[in-house]
């Protein structure tokens, strides 16, 4: 009575809405689309803070691979100081070294000095990194 690719493929709408309403809220990631931006955002903060800076060309875009890295950075770093950028590396002159490149780079950055980088969709590298630079928040 039933046909199964109905079945299948309603089963496999459901698990895509099941999986799109329990989609991380990415707030926390900002974008710096400017110079003033990215002074803004990664140079001009606090000298403890350490700031994840993802580069990407206008033409591949953001990396979406790593966002769920990124928000689990965030949660399991809630008490420290540390914040998440992605920036366009066509439009930010101190980023022209990755211009153009398909990968992701993963910059870190601390008191406005870059102290590590990341080329590509490193996922443990990018959290042990994370992990080793933050510094509890000053209360």
């Amino acid at each position: 009575p039933y046909d199964r690719r109905e079945l299948h493929t309603h089963a496999s709408r459901a698990c895509a809405q099941a999986a799109m309403a329990k989609k991380a809220d990415m707030s926390f990631l900002r974008t710096a689309a400017t110079d003033t931006d990215f002074k803004a955002l990664v140079l001009g903060v606090a000298p403890s803070k350490l700031v994840l800076v993802e580069t990407y060309s206008e033409m591949w875009g953001p990396c979406k691979a790593l966002e769920p890295t990124y928000y689990s950075i965030y949660i399991e770093l809630d008490s420290c100081d540390v914040g998440f950028v992605r920036a366009p590396s066509d439009s930010v002159s101190a980023l022209f070294s990755t211009k153009g490149d398909a990968m992701p780079h993963v910059l870190f950055f601390k008191g406005g000095k870059e102290i590590a980088r990341v080329k590509g969709p490193q996922k443990p590298l990018v959290a042990k990194l994370a992990k080793e630079h933050a510094e509890p928040i000053a209360e």
